[in-house]
């Protein structure tokens, strides 16, 4: 079992593993992100941004901001069958 005595905590990980080893009773709202099922395979970026004279973003006060690229996921998306994909982690919810 997870340890959720602490006030506003966030888990990450795989869902159904997660959810597997909550008590139910102890949780208030549970967020699940699925897959789009596109068929496809999605890209997951991961920037890091830095204050620059030349950057294209605009933050506070009207600062301008560089984007620099820290890493990029390939995530495939299709399932076989989606539905048995998802069914236990809506249960487990």
């Amino acid at each position: 079992m997870i340890d959720i005595s602490k006030k506003d905590l966030v888990l990450l990980g795989d869902n159904l593993w997660v959810l597997e080893q909550l008590d139910g009773s102890s949780v208030d709202v549970i967020y699940i992100d699925p897959p789009f099922n596109t068929g496809k395979v999605q890209r997951g970026e991961s920037i890091k941004t830095v204050r620059s004279e030349t950057g294209s973003r605009k933050g506070f006060k009207g600062d301008t901001y560089e984007s620099i690229r820290q890493s990029s996921t390939p995530n495939n998306d299709p399932f076989e069958d989606y539905w048995a994909s998802l069914g236990p982690r809506l249960e487990q919810a």
